[in-house]
């Protein structure tokens, strides 16, 4: 699907204000078969410690060993909406394919900050796979949540979870093909899947401007777009690593006091409004 200039600056206006915007149709119901089977084929790598529980399958990092993976997210017309977000120059931290079977349960309300705790904002690229739906456990968004910044979270096992009220959710049903663009910052859950048979599958791209680095990502880098044209390329220095971000990784990686004292520091110096 083609977007006029107009279309894409109002894109960018609703996902601003929003947190989020759904694209219908956006790459053709007969592509997905392909892209499900790049999934099922490609070597993953759990990363964050393997998310998988019972019928509900996660598989991480897929991208760094498919060439399909590579060539399906560079794809010109997926470079053309993202740059309008995240600028002209941006990577993959993260993939993940996500396969609900019948009896997999609610997965909870989370920021994918509250993952990985960073201060940044990344961009989540949600693919319908397969369709998805109230039964077989699609997703529900708040929105509006992006604008609250990052919130607090708890653990359940390897699970993030948020404790908070949600003021509003809206369910997104989706056909294969469809995709639902978010911030990281939008807090986000997916229902159980309730069906006798119904496996559901979503794709979830996370991108980054190249101005921000997770330290948590070993190199080498995917560089997918640089000056708004797609790049597909491993890097393995990545322009905003330097020494601070590798300090507050490592900080970020205490708990007990000094991560306490850390956050206190940091709020203590934060600039006030006038």
């Amino acid at each position: 699907m083609n977007y006029s200039s107009n279309d894409l600056a109002q894109l960018k206006s609703d996902f601003e204000d929003k947190g989020f915007i759904v694209l219908k149709h956006f790459f053709a119901q007969d592509e997905m078969p392909a892209l499900l089977e790049y999934i099922l084929q490609a070597e993953p790598s759990e990363g964050q410690g393997g998310l998988s529980k019972g019928a509900m399958q996660f598989r991480s990092n897929l991208f760094y060993k498919s060439k399909n993976i590579q060539n399906f997210i560079t794809q010109q017309k997926m470079v053309d909406v993202l740059r309008h977000l995240i600028g002209n120059d941006f990577w993959i931290r993260w993939d993940q394919a996500v396969g609900k079977g019948p009896g997999a349960p609610v997965f909870p309300w989370h920021q994918d900050n509250g993952y990985n705790e960073l201060s940044c904002e990344h961009f989540q690229f949600w693919i319908a796979v397969t369709k998805s739906t109230e039964q077989n456990g699609t997703i529900l968004i708040s929105p509006e949540s992006h604008l609250k910044g990052r919130l607090p979270h708890t653990f359940d096992g390897k699970h993030t979870c948020y404790q908070g009220e949600v003021d509003q959710s809206m369910m997104i049903e989706a056909e294969p093909g469809d995709v639902l663009l978010f911030s990281s910052l939008t807090l986000h859950k997916t229902l159980p899947n309730v069906t006798a048979d119904d496996v559901r599958w979503a794709y979830v791209l996370e991108f980054m401007s190249l101005k921000d680095y997770d330290p948590g990502v070993p190199k080498p880098y995917f560089v997918v777009s640089k000056e708004g044209k797609p790049f597909g390329e491993f890097v393995h220095h990545h322009p905003a690593k330097n020494m601070f971000t590798e300090l507050e990784y490592q900080l970020r990686k205490l708990k007990g006091p000094v991560r306490v004292a850390l956050q206190r520091v940091k709020k203590a110096f934060a600039p006030t409004a006038a």
